[in-house]
């Protein structure tokens, strides 16, 4: 009974450790795992000209997709991008396709259009940009040189970029779409202004964005809204299961112990004390007559 109760004790506090470890231990700045249909969608405001404009940006994964850039061939997740600024009546849309290395995130090409203007343009990388360097860590720094070919409607032209990379955390920020750890990546392309992503294992993206990161130029700071990443659903669903099958287990054991209490405290009849008799013990059945 010792044992038990003192395996039954261990097994709860091991297998809570798993559900209530903090969430800053649960960040390890991992690389992310994208379904077909995951999302994030980003709000925030700029001024523009005087303006005040309500900003919207919304990442979407399409489909994946084997894309050759020079003398190589990756397969990539194709992912839309919707960039909206609205004030009043008047609004201005921005629509194009990241295409990211499927390993790594890495950023193969990048596409939009303006269409207020009619125009658009299409960079690629090679090799790809590595905006993250997984897993994550506090300090971490990196530098990527790679080779960008610019095309538009208006021609071709080839240059070299170089990223210069640094990230901070985790810590723990709140956005719209809830509290989360995450790692600040400073992303500073050379003559350029430097950006920041901040990205968070839960939503398997950024869940703020500030300055122009990943080939996304984001007026003023961008908030998650909204996400769905469904293998950070799917966690969330073995750790709810993990619960229940604790609680199941737990709920079974004590049961069987009450059970088993009961039975040892049902009464027993005393045993006869050593030299008393009982009127049953007395009784001496008739003898019949003897033949003749």
């Amino acid at each position: 009974m010792r044992r038990l109760a003192s395996f039954l004790a261990v097994f709860v506090l091991v297998a809570g450790s798993v559900v209530l470890v903090p969430s800053t231990a649960r960040a390890q700045g991992g690389a992310a795992n994208w379904t077909i249909g995951d999302y994030w969608e980003y709000s925030g405001e700029t001024q523009l000209l005087g303006t005040t404009y309500a900003v919207i940006v919304r990442l979407k994964v399409d489909h994946t997709a084997d894309l050759t850039v020079g003398s190589q061939t990756y397969a990539t997740y194709n992912c839309s991008v919707a960039l909206s600024m609205s004030a009043g009546s008047t609004t201005i849309g921005v629509t194009g396709y990241i295409n990211f290395r499927t390993s790594d995130l890495a950023r193969v090409r990048v596409w939009y259009e303006i269409p207020i203007i009619g125009g658009w343009t299409e960079l690629t990388y090679d090799p790809p940009l590595m905006d993250f360097a997984f897993p994550l860590s506090d300090n971490q720094t990196w530098s990527v040189t790679s080779t960008e070919r610019s095309s538009s409607n208006s021609g071709t032209s080839t240059s070299t970029v170089i990223f210069d990379y640094s990230v901070d955390g985790p810590a723990s920020i709140t956005v719209p779409a809830g509290t989360f750890d995450a790692f600040a990546i400073t992303e500073h392309e050379l003559f350029g202004t430097p950006g920041i992503l901040d990205y968070s294992d839960t939503v398997g993206f950024a869940v703020r964005l500030n300055g122009t990161v990943m080939g996304i130029t984001a007026p003023g700071t961008l908030e998650l809204k909204s996400y769905q990443y469904q293998a950070g659903s799917s966690t969330i669903i073995m750790v709810i299961l993990l619960v229940l099958i604790i609680v199941i287990v737990v709920i079974v054991v004590i049961a069987l112990l009450l059970a088993r209490s009961r039975r040892k405290a049902q009464p027993v009849s005393p045993p006869s004390q050593y030299g008393q008799t009982t009127q049953q013990s007395l009784y001496r059945p008739p003898i019949p007559p003897s033949q003749p």
